[in-house]
């Protein structure tokens, strides 16, 4: 038996296909799918395929109130939607695990993008920001959510180790910054046991003068 393809995932022109419902009245393939608009429908797999569905019935995008692209390109924010959806709504995300998986939502609300614009305008939106839930066991919805640098969402991840010297609590991408270790080396030295000062400071090139036998040496200027 010929195994039927799946296109979840898959996108036809303003079309994302999120999972298959089932079948319609002539036993043809149906799709839930997510328009660029904001609406979801119900789409069959052949006219998906065979391009005679394109859209929700919106007229390619019209319903996003031109919010949508600039320039004729996509725009960032548009973008931010709909990777927002796709990773709650579409089981073939590789992110969709760790959200939708966990039963992470969008909220009704930000199903059409003009309403996602509009809160995300005034609550401080601009080029560079990424979108974060306060809340991270929550859903995306305006009270959950805030703008922030990518940079710190990063380090609000979930996994991100730390290290502190001297006072300060970096990441080890930060530490990587101030003293050039690469990060994979610091990483692999604290889990051989080096104290920290040893892990931060040494350089091959130049000898371990900061480790012995797991001792701390107070760090040296150079002459």
């Amino acid at each position: 038996m010929t195994k039927i393809q799946d296109i979840s995932g898959q996108r036809f022109g303003n079309l994302l296909c999120i999972h298959q419902t089932g079948k319609g009245k002539w036993g043809e393939i149906l799709y839930l799918c997510q328009c660029a608009c904001g609406q979801k429908c119900l789409a069959a797999k052949s006219d998906l395929t065979q391009g005679k569905k394109k859209s929700c019935g919106c007229g390619q995008g019209k319903k996003s109130h031109g919010l949508s692209r600039e320039n004729g390109k996509q725009t960032l924010l548009h973008r931010v939607w709909m990777s927002m959806l796709h990773r709650c709504n579409n089981p073939k995300s590789q992110s969709y695990k760790y959200y939708g998986h966990k039963g992470i939502s969008v909220c009704d609300e930000w199903d059409s993008y003009e309403n996602f614009y509009k809160w995300a305008i005034q609550n401080g939106y601009r080029k560079g920001l990424t979108i974060e839930r306060i809340d991270n066991d929550g859903d995306y919805c305006p009270e959950n959510c805030k703008w922030i640098p990518q940079s710190e969402q990063a380090r609000n991840s979930k996994g991100v180790r730390f290290l502190t010297y001297k006072g300060q609590t970096k990441t080890y991408g930060e530490w990587e910054k101030v003293y050039g270790i690469n990060r994979r080396t610091l990483e692999d030295r604290i889990k051989r046991g080096w104290n920290i000062q040893a892990a931060l400071l040494s350089r091959p090139d130049k000898g371990n003068r900061y480790y012995k036998r797991g001792k701390y040496y107070e760090e040296k200027t150079d002459s």
